[in-house]
């Protein structure tokens, strides 16, 4: 395109009256993706970058945080921790809310079930806002505890190539997804896997050059990709 523009642009600003990018424009261009690639290594590095989600013990938000994590998932993202907000405490939860405290212990255990082994951390509601240095270091000293906060606290297995009667499987783990929402399409040597509306392409490996997809099934919250 660049050596196109660079053909075109007199012909066409001549006649059209319509600027032609020049190359500092191309150049710009080529820096910004250049600035997504680097930043997508760092994303996807998963030694240097996790990620944590917060959400709150209510099952719209659940069954929200739960879409969440698999579309982290599909695009390789590791999620090495639950955090859920906005606990209410049985000291301060008389009377109008005591109710709620009962709900929320039932959703609190259905988070910490469904996202084993991933860690959960509990953040009670506090009765003031979360301002200031000393505010946010004591309320972040509460949820971690002993842990420190800036090491990688999991590392989850995403991918996964097997044999299996005589195919190669390859296992992507996305979990809480109803099995007819996945669509799959192959081209040659890469693969794109829609989930709902999030689509991810794959160049398959080596190993699985040459090879077509000859069914998948889903199970546990893994989809298992059958290759010959």
């Amino acid at each position: 395109k660049r050596k196109a523009a660079k053909i075109a642009k007199p012909v066409v600003e001549a006649a059209f009256k319509i600027p032609v990018p020049n190359d500092d424009v191309f150049e710009e261009i080529e820096n910004m993706y250049l600035k997504l690639d680097e930043l997508h290594e760092i994303l996807t590095d998963k030694t240097i970058t996790s990620v944590r989600i917060v959400t709150t013990p209510e099952k719209i938000v659940i069954n929200e945080t739960k879409r969440n994590f698999s579309y982290l998932h599909l695009f390789d993202l590791n999620v090495d921790g639950i955090i859920i907000n906005k606990i209410f405490s049985e000291d301060g939860s008389k009377g109008y809310f005591e109710n709620w405290v009962s709900v929320q212990e039932k959703n609190i255990l259905d988070i910490e079930n469904s996202f084993k082994p991933i860690r959960v951390f509990k953040s009670f509601l506090y009765p003031e806002e979360l301002r200031g240095i000393e505010t946010l270091t004591n309320a972040g000293v509460k949820l971690y505890e002993d842990i420190n906060p800036a090491e990688i606290l999991w590392q989850g297995k995403i991918f996964e190539i097997f044999k299996e009667d005589g195919n190669d499987i390859m296992k992507i783990h996305i979990p809480f997804i109803n099995k007819n929402k996945f669509d799959l399409l192959q081209r040659g040597d890469e693969m794109s896997l829609s989930v709902n509306n999030e689509k991810r392409s794959f160049i398959l490996p080596k190993r699985l050059h040459g090879k077509e997809i000859q069914g998948a099934n889903y199970k546990n919250g893994y989809l298992n990709v059958i290759f010959t």
